[in-house]
């Protein structure tokens, strides 16, 4: 990989870092009242996507990695990756037991096999419980004010 493609990676990892922080933890709060009701969990990441527009999808995952929702987009819901288990995938790593904002390294997409990056948020309960996960997916092409 050459050397300008390394920090452009590096800038857009930055760049999406410092503008996802709070902005998932706030949905995260959202979402901790949902858990139990997938319309209305998949309802809430619809309604949050216009304020993403660099976001290409929003999931919320149960502790051990199950998708409890579609893959909610720009253009609707993508019902195919519900169940999904993302456990094993590469942006999981790390996540449980270490912190509760992960942004993953640059990677392939195992079904769109293009570039991505995707964000972690632990959902924790008023008792301050890990009780799920909020998974944010990026094409690092899309990302803005990085070029």
């Amino acid at each position: 990989m050459s050397s300008s493609l390394k920090e452009t990676i590096r800038l857009q990892r930055e760049k999406l870092t410092a503008m996802l922080g709070d902005e998932m933890h706030e949905l995260a709060l959202k979402c901790v009242h949902q858990l139990d009701n997938r319309q209305a969990l998949e309802s809430l990441l619809f309604n949050t996507l216009p304020k993403l527009s660099y976001c290409k999808h929003l999931y919320v995952l149960n502790t051990d990695g199950v998708q409890l929702t579609d893959n909610v987009t720009q253009s609707g819901k993508d019902a195919e990756h519900f169940g999904r288990n993302r456990i094993d995938r590469p942006y999981m790593q790390g996540i449980i037991g270490t912190t509760d904002f992960k942004l993953s390294e640059a990677y392939i997409s195992r079904n769109k096999r293009r570039p991505s990056f995707t964000a972690i948020q632990v959902v924790r309960d008023d008792k301050g419980e890990r009780v799920g996960l909020l998974g944010e997916g990026f094409d690092p092409r899309e990302v803005p004010g990085v070029k």
